[in-house]
């Protein structure tokens, strides 16, 4: 298991979600750009196989 370094959450992020309530009614393109964020900053675009 590879080990990651956790960063602090994007900026965008947090002001996407401060008034949110529900986690559904976030938005799948904002999700789809968080989840970019995360490969990218985080993981270094690291893919999880399963075999």
């Amino acid at each position: 298991m590879k080990y990651i370094k956790k960063k602090k959450a994007p900026q965008f992020f947090i002001e996407d979600t401060k008034n949110l309530k529900i986690w559904k009614k976030y938005n799948s393109k904002k999700k789809r750009k968080l989840k970019e964020y995360i490969l990218e900053n985080e993981q270094f675009y690291l893919l999880h196989i399963v075999r």
